[in-house]
């Protein structure tokens, strides 16, 4: 931009600092602190002409990563390095400075260490509102909606008319330090930066945080370490919902990190969940939808929760950038994406970024409240059974038609059958069922419970579970209930954790595996406590390592993007 009036962008860093020691050249985001106001005042110099960047300090250290930056240094007397010295008077000293050197400058901005959140183009909007507005003095402040007192005297006087909720209340506006704006005629003739004509620049509390104290700086580094999440995931009959809820279970496991829900507009019960618990999804109908909302949302981390992905799909999110992971992806897409996550098959094979098996296993929080079941109970009290959100060969009626047949059974045995429907099991198939259990003499004994927020209360109360080969399995597990596992389909047939555990009763593919057998298994775990004892006790060992994989999948996610970002991939200002 043509600009004719010299800009001079002074940063003041002195050496001490009592709230934190050497705080200027205290890394934060593997950035020193003096960092951020030197890359803010470089993207002004590159948006206006006559812009000149000076450091004034009377620290050593200070002066050479500034040098090493590019910035020129003003040496600051020592008198001007004490507590009591106040930014006007170091500013005026570094302006006087200059001009003794023959520079001359027309407007003059001070940016500070401790502001590290402002964004670069935040400064350039208030620059350019500074010019309209023909200020004398522009000071950055952060709004702040609080009921608030004062002391008047011996009493407190309430700086509000009347007590409304924070959103309704008129803010008050607080000084931040980030940056003040000024003419330098004002600095020469009255010694500070505060002229006749002021005006104010509100910014967010966040880039508004002045780093003073251990905590402000604890606060500051993980919002700057914060990622912004992309979680593509789908959910619909055939595929289920596990895929939407282990996305909602890692959006709450990053949740210091902003993250954004992604589906495809076709996957109306997946999208009908998520909204249904508040969150917000972003419809697309293709790629080149999805691409364009990514890169308007600024996603650094896209997540595939979609199953097999192709190879062009991929290759499209990488070359705009963007960090991929998929989880349970076995199409070709999964050759090209940087981590694979998939705890439903027990082998990774040979290829690089792929992490495989149970330890790996995103268990839902709810889990985390209940212990591993060290020991069950001598007779059975409940039997669970769950077949998943959507239930795509009707298990559940199928189970409840097979043990109906066995009521004398039993009724004898006393036991309750908790019988639990998802989210997408239909409306139809839920009215056939409830009119097979009212017609039979069984009704009693069979608690139905339609899409429940939390499993945990019911697997944990369950002496046995019967449920699909899905990530449920690893649920029931980590809580040590006995189960019996059958598969949906071919695809959950290749869920190996299920079929090579040895305290796991799987059954096979419900296409496959007959009504016998099943009924078979039941009565056999159902009667044989010292058998269930067994099974607990094995199941407690390798729940022990499933409770750790949420933390595990986490911190591989982040990790393996910063290494990612390291080697040069960081493509964003």
């Amino acid at each position: 931009m043509g600009f004719s009036k010299k800009i001079l962008c002074i940063i003041p860093a002195k050496s001490k600092s009592k709230g934190i020691p050497q705080k200027n050249l205290r890394f934060l985001n593997k950035k020193p602190l003096i960092y951020y106001p030197i890359r803010n005042a470089k993207y002004l110099s590159r948006c206006v002409d006559n812009c000149d960047i000076f450091v004034t300090t009377d620290d050593l250290g200070i002066q050479e990563v500034a040098l090493l930056y590019g910035v020129k240094v003003i040496p600051r007397p020592s008198k001007l390095a004490d507590d009591r010295t106040t930014l006007d008077e170091v500013v005026a000293h570094a302006l006087n400075y200059l001009e003794s050197n023959g520079f001359s400058y027309d407007i003059v901005i001070t940016l500070q260490p401790t502001s590290p959140l402002l964004k670069p183009t935040t400064l350039q909007n208030a620059f350019f509102y500074f010019l309209k507005k023909d200020l004398d003095t522009l000071i950055s402040v952060t709004p702040k909606y609080h009921l608030m007192w004062k002391k008047e005297g011996e009493k407190f006087c309430p700086l509000f008319s009347q007590r409304v909720n924070r959103q309704f209340l008129t803010p008050i506006f607080q000084e931040n330090g980030a940056f003040i704006i000024c003419n330098a005629d004002v600095i020469k003739q009255f010694k500070t930066r505060i002229g006749k004509k002021i005006d104010v620049f509100p910014i967010s509390e966040e880039e508004g945080i002045d780093i003073d104290t251990f905590n402000d700086f604890a606060l500051a580094e993980l919002i700057l370490q914060r990622k912004n999440i992309g979680l593509v995931v789908n959910g619909d009959r055939i595929i289920g919902l596990g895929h939407i809820y282990r996305a909602i279970t890692l959006s709450k496991c990053f949740s210091s990190h902003k993250c954004l829900f992604f589906s495809n507009k076709q996957c109306k019960i997946g999208i009908e969940k998520l909204r249904s618990l508040n969150y917000q999804v972003i419809e697309y109908k293709d790629t080149e939808e999805l691409l364009r909302y990514l890169k308007e949302n600024q996603i650094d981390i896209v997540i595939n929760d979609i199953l097999d992905t192709d190879a062009e799909y991929i290759g499209q999110l990488i070359k705009n950038g963007f960090f991929v992971v998929n989880f349970e992806d076995r199409g070709l897409g999964a050759r090209k994406a940087h981590l694979v996550i998939n705890a439903l098959f027990e082998w990774s094979g040979t290829l690089k970024n792929h992490f495989l098996g149970h330890k790996y296993e995103c268990l839902r929080e709810d889990i985390y409240l209940f212990p591993v079941k060290k020991k069950v109970r001598s007779k059975v009290e409940k039997i669970l059974i769950c077949f998943g959100g959507t239930d795509p060969s009707d298990l559940s009626y199928r189970l409840t038609k097979l043990l109906l047949q066995y009521e004398k059974w039993v009724v004898r045995q006393g036991f309750q059958i908790v019988l639990i429907l998802g989210f997408g099991y239909s409306e139809e198939r839920k009215k056939r069922l409830l009119n097979l259990i009212e017609k039979s003499t069984l009704s009693k004994c069979i608690k139905v419970v339609t899409d429940v927020t939390w499993m945990a209360p019911y697997i944990f109360e369950a002496d046995i579970a019967i449920i699909a080969n899905g990530r449920m399995v690893y649920e029931v597990v980590a809580l040590g209930t006995p189960l019996i596992v059958i598969g949906q389909n071919i695809r959950e047939a290749g869920h190996t954790f299920a079929a090579v555990h040895p305290a796991i009763r799987y059954l096979g593919i419900a296409s496959e595996v007959s009504d016998q057998c099943i009924i078979n298994t039941i009565i056999k775990l159902v009667e044989n406590y010292s058998l269930r004892q067994q099974l607990n006790k094995e199941l407690q060992e390798v729940a022990k390592e499933i409770r750790k994989g949420l933390y595990r999948v986490s911190r591989l996610i982040l990790d393996k993007y910063e290494d990612w970002k390291d080697q040069g991939n960081d493509i964003k200002f």
